[in-house]
């Protein structure tokens, strides 16, 4: 039986967000004890390419994106693809997805993204060893035009003062000789870091969580309650474990597991897959986002990793490799990698809210907190998702203002 008399929040979900969370909690001198089936980063967060890019604050749904429409629909595009079967059942989801995509509503979601990728770029600098990141930027690759300066990408860079750098073919070659090509252009975001290996990162905050005294339980949640005013938790084991407060950080599992206590999460899933090779025989520096296919490729601990675009659909659909494969193709246009590792593509699922804004705050329910949708960017904002939480948990002042991540927004 485990002893929960002292426990103050229960965080249910050990991927990047919940664990970051449960380490922010513990250090505010709360008691912490941290659950999930798998062993911390090892689902959701496993996936990532391990970016932690200033350059990633424009969402995906911006004014850019109506125009890009019928050519997503069509298939002609390698980075997205969907299950129509799946469109048609998220409809009303993926209309109000689509109401954002309006220059006043992208500038200002920009700003939230920035402020938090931002302050996680601060807190990653302090929790973690500097042989852990890569502080050389990261390029993202166009083989037609760069953006204009116009662009709703361009003007968000500007006006949350981005440092980058636009190259051609030549500067590119010079800062990465591993990239051919004789057309290419790109931005090189040098306000960006890169992790060198996105799950032995989580693990060590895991270990920092635990060494402040949080505890770590590895167990499948069976049941949520909340008994005599406090929030009770069942294991596969048959334990319960009981707390002051309830922060769910689940991911993409979030809205099923919230569905059971009456609270509906407006949340789609963009699933997405990895694919990892040897090193090239030339050396890759920093990871590249190669806009035209819809990939981006990392250079992690002695090798490298690929990780294709988007697919709309469920999370247990049958999975294709074909989207990977042609990223693989068109990958290999641009730079030579080495033998592909022998063992499976990761596959996985990215939980997004109709606004591209992760949910971060109370609930409806007394003492019952969330932290998810963070789509592509939750490797990029866990420290600061989890120093907000740990401040609205703690009654603080929070360092950013909270309102645009609050889930009162979906009447949450």
């Amino acid at each position: 039986m485990v002893d929960s008399d002292h426990i103050d929040v229960m965080v249910l979900g050990a991927g990047v967000i919940g664990t970051f969370a449960a380490l922010e909690l513990q250090k505010s001198g709360k008691t912490v004890t941290l659950i999930d089936r798998q062993l911390p980063g090892s689902a959701t967060s496993m996936g990532n390419a391990g970016v932690l890019n200033r350059g990633s604050i424009i969402p995906f749904n911006n004014p850019a994106l109506l125009k890009q429409l019928p050519s997503l629909l069509t298939g002609q595009k390698t980075g997205f693809d969907y299950k129509l079967s799946y469109v048609f059942d998220e409809m009303s989801w993926g209309l109000r997805f689509l109401s954002h995509c309006n220059a006043a509503d992208t500038l200002s979601r920009a700003i939230a993204l920035n402020e938090l990728i931002t302050r996680s770029a601060e807190l990653y600098k302090q929790s973690l060893l500097p042989e852990m990141l890569n502080e050389g930027g990261w390029l993202k690759v166009y083989r037609e035009e760069l953006p204009s300066e116009n662009s709703i990408e361009m003007i968000a860079l500007h006006e949350n003062d981005v440092r980058y750098e636009a190259l051609d073919a030549h500067a590119i070659q010079e800062l990465e000789p591993s990239i051919k090509g004789e057309q290419l252009k790109a931005l090189w975001i040098k306000d960006t870091m890169a992790l060198k290996d996105p799950q032995q990162t989580i693990l060590a905050i895991a270990r920092n969580f635990e060494h402040l005294g949080g505890e770590f339980i590895r167990s499948e949640i069976r049941e949520l309650s909340r008994e005599n005013g406090k929030w009770s938790v069942k294991l596969a084991a048959g334990e319960n474990i009981t707390s002051d407060h309830v922060l769910v950080a689940l991911g993409p599992w979030s809205k099923d597991f919230l569905e059971e206590l009456n609270i509906h999460v407006p949340m789609a899933y963009e699933r997405g897959a990895h694919r990892e090779f040897e090193e090239g025989p030339v050396q890759l520096t920093r990871p590249i986002h190669d806009t035209d296919a819809g990939y981006v490729l990392s250079p992690l601990d002695k090798r490298w990793r690929i990780t294709c675009g988007v697919e709309l659909a469920s999370l247990d659909a049958p999975r294709s490799s074909k989207q990977m494969d042609d990223a693989c193709t068109a990958m290999q246009t641009l730079v030579t990698p080495g033998t592909k590792i022998d063992k499976p593509d990761w596959l996985g699922s990215r939980p997004t809210l109709p606004d591209s804004l992760p949910a971060i705050g109370a609930t409806r329910q007394q003492n019952l907190w969330i932290s998810t949708g963070h789509q592509h960017i939750g490797m990029a904002s866990a420290p600061a998702s989890g120093e907000l939480i740990s401040d609205l948990i703690n009654g603080r002042e929070p360092k950013m203002d909270p309102a645009p991540f609050s889930p009162a927004r979906f009447n949450i």
